[in-house]
């Protein structure tokens, strides 16, 4: 007889069955972490605008970031300071699976402007971003007085890089 018997075709699905429930738990595990990676970039990135568009003196003025840490959400803005309802401003959302600590910036204040000529800044610091899931899985941005901005996977931002 060719073919395959029906106790055959069973214990075949049932490998692949948990083959299947194996990797789509890494896979879930996989996303989230990737997801908390792809903030920081995308964070990161607008810092380095902010910073770029100051430098290039677009519109002869200074660029800044705010950062909502409540509400989850940061701003690019022109101008010296943040000013709520400014059209200018330019809005991000953080995704609901990461939080954002309150930024810890020298002055205080939730906001990071860059220096016209030098895109250097006097709010240089941290904001710790967490995985809501597990909020032991954390990675900071650091912000150099230099306006260099450097994700690192501890709290401590340390030297300024070169």
């Amino acid at each position: 007889m060719r073919g395959f018997t029906l106790i055959e075709l069973l214990i075949v699905l049932g490998i692949a069955g948990i083959f299947v429930a194996v990797s789509a738990g890494s896979y879930t595990a996989l996303r989230q972490r990737s997801s908390l990676e792809l903030v920081m970039r995308e964070v990161q990135s607008v810092f380095n605008l902010a910073r770029d568009r100051t430098l290039a003196s677009e519109g002869s003025q200074s660029f800044g970031l705010y950062i909502n840490s409540v509400n989850r959400e940061y701003f690019l803005f022109p101008g010296a300071t943040y000013v709520l309802g400014n059209p200018e401003n330019e809005r991000f959302v953080i995704p609901a699976d990461i939080t954002v600590d309150t930024p810890q910036l020298q002055g205080g204040g939730n906001e990071v402007i860059f220096q016209r000529l030098s895109g250097s800044t006097a709010q240089f610091g941290r904001v710790t971003f967490r995985d809501t899931a597990d909020v032991t899985r954390t990675l900071t941005l650091c912000v150099f007085f230099t306006g260099i901005v450097q994700i690192n996977l501890i709290s401590y931002c340390g030297e300024q890089p070169f």
